[in-house]
């Protein structure tokens, strides 16, 4: 188990491992086991949060 200091960084590290393992199907499950109200006004907000970074790898052609 890893511990990430925010969302983005766990996301990162996340990539990096599906980079390494291209020929192994992978899944990105985005499945918080915490609150987050210090950062995000609630999880609608969180995920849209998400969604926008999965969106900017995206585009830049780090993913998929």
């Amino acid at each position: 188990m890893k511990r990430f200091k925010n969302l983005k960084s766990a996301l990162d590290a996340a990539i990096i491992n599906v980079k390494k393992n291209k020929f192994i199907k992978n899944t990105i499950l985005f499945s918080p086991a915490s609150a987050s109200f210090d950062t995000f006004k609630n999880f609608e907000d969180r995920g849209l949060y998400f969604n926008g970074l999965i969106k900017r790898y995206k585009n830049e052609r780090k993913i998929f």
